[in-house]
């Protein structure tokens, strides 16, 4: 297997693990929803960046999900997941686990249908 397949594999393992943690989390009521955003922020990042990786384009080291949608955009390829959906789930790769909360926007459905993309 050539590299970037090779890291398109795992980074996909990666983002199957996340989804593991994500789902536990959703199971207790008790769980914080800044953690379960963030398990399903990252398996939604590595997932994106398993598509470009497996496409050859090179990707920057962000957390941002607009950003990587708009990538995919460029190269004709979409996600399964609405974008519209998707974006909300930048702030928790990267600030809510800072906070007590996630956005007020924020939509279990939503979460539900990306952690089982």
């Amino acid at each position: 297997m050539d590299p970037q397949h090779e890291l398109a594999h795992i980074l996909l393992r990666k983002a199957s693990a996340d989804l593991v943690m994500a789902r536990c989390l959703m199971g207790d009521s008790s769980s914080p929803d800044w953690g379960i955003g963030f398990h399903v922020q990252q398996a939604v990042e590595k997932a994106l960046k398993a598509i470009l990786c497996a496409h050859g384009i090179e990707y920057p080291r962000t957390h941002n999900i607009s950003l990587l949608l708009d990538m995919l955009a460029e190269q004709n390829l979409v996600a399964p997941v609405a974008r519209a959906q998707l974006i909300y789930l930048t702030p928790f790769g990267c600030c809510y686990g800072m906070t007590k909360s996630g956005p007020a926007i924020w939509n279990w459905s939503t979460c539900r249908r990306a952690a089982n993309w």
